[in-house]
């Protein structure tokens, strides 16, 4: 089973979506629904996750500790 979906499936979807009856092997195929897919598609997938706090999709950083003391007391 697979665990997510891939660029072709998405590209592929978008283009049923729009009513294209072809379907693309791949983003580099020579036939322009590919071309227009392959400049557009992460483009929209950057928007589409920057429209929205997804849980998934965030980053995250393991911080360094301090080295100096704080000005307080602290335990």
């Amino acid at each position: 089973m697979s665990t997510g979906t891939t660029q072709i499936e998405v590209a592929n979807k978008a283009l049923l979506h729009m009513g294209h009856g072809k379907r693309i092997a791949s983003l580099t195929d020579d036939d322009d629904a590919a071309r227009a897919l392959q400049v557009t598609l992460d483009l929209s997938r950057r928007a589409v996750l920057r429209s929205h706090f997804w849980n998934f999709a965030g980053a995250r950083a393991e911080l360094a500790l301090d080295a100096t003391a704080p000005a307080f007391d602290w335990p």
